[in-house]
């Protein structure tokens, strides 16, 4: 789930949408949930609003902005373990302000930790739920990867206001409805 992001929302820091589609075919291509979880929810919130419902899914990030190598970049905030339902919960953030081009890094490193570490049948917010905060903020490690961002241009493909000057709109890629 994405809110609408900097394509169409005035509060929003970060471009949501078309970066939520890119994550979500980079984490299907590079990182394997065990054969009994057949959900992961993740909800991408552009900014504090929370209109993406970051703040009650498996994983939630949360748009914001940070410095990387002095220069401001679109960044997420990255919070385990919400949900709804019986048993109602907000995430808990275990890392802040994490350039977004390291954020999928983060997000395998911990899917993985959470694969290695979950007890049989476990779902991702029971483990995350019986992970201490120190562990989980350590496994949710962020590290940069070939993640391809089509996020310099906004879901239309158009200029985006943050990207270096110079810089053209991305070729869009070809996709099947299926990705």
């Amino acid at each position: 789930v994405a809110c609408t992001g900097t394509e169409y929302c005035s509060l929003a820091l970060v471009e949501t949408k078309a970066r939520t589609a890119r994550l979500l075919r980079w984490l299907r291509d590079n990182v394997d949930l065990p054969d009994d979880v057949e959900q992961l929810k993740l909800h991408f919130s552009g900014c504090t609003a929370d209109c993406g419902h970051a703040n009650t899914a498996d994983i939630g990030l949360l748009g914001m902005r940070a410095r990387k190598d002095g220069e401001m970049v679109e960044a997420v905030d990255i919070g385990v373990g919400g949900g709804m339902g019986e048993d109602p919960s907000f995430v808990e953030y275990v890392r802040q302000r994490v350039p977004a081009d390291e954020a999928p890094g983060a997000i395998r490193n911990l899917v993985e930790g959470f694969a290695e570490r979950r007890e049989s049948g476990q779902t991702f917010r029971e483990w995350a739920d019986s992970t201490d905060s120190e562990t989980l903020a350590e496994l949710c490690e962020p590290e940069e990867t070939n993640y391809a961002d089509a996020s310099l241009t906004d879901a239309k493909q158009s200029w985006y206001p943050f990207a270096d000057e110079g810089t053209t709109a991305a070729e869009p890629e070809v996709v099947s409805s299926d990705d």
